[in-house]
């Protein structure tokens, strides 16, 4: 998802906590499947330039460093245009 502005550690906390809800892992039973989810910027990703950054990442790779209060700072996302793309 894009955006115009990036969403602050409070509001990163909440919709991680909100995420957890609907996510699970595969083969755990209900929620069906793991989601993945990456925000950005506009303005950082318009014009493209390398390293492009995140806002905010989610997935159940990422849930153990979350409930412990944890998660990914926003910052460099060198993989994103493959996840854009």
């Amino acid at each position: 998802m894009v955006g115009e502005y990036a969403p602050d550690a409070e509001a990163r906390r909440r919709l991680a906590a909100g995420l957890m809800v609907v996510s699970g892992p595969y083969g755990a039973g209900a929620p069906p499947r793991p989601l993945d989810v990456t925000l950005v910027v506009r303005r950082d990703v318009v014009p493209w330039r390398y390293p492009p950054a995140q806002a905010f990442a989610y997935g159940e790779w990422l849930r153990a460093a979350y409930e412990a209060g944890g998660g990914p700072a926003p910052g460099p996302h060198p993989d994103l245009a493959i996840a854009l793309a």
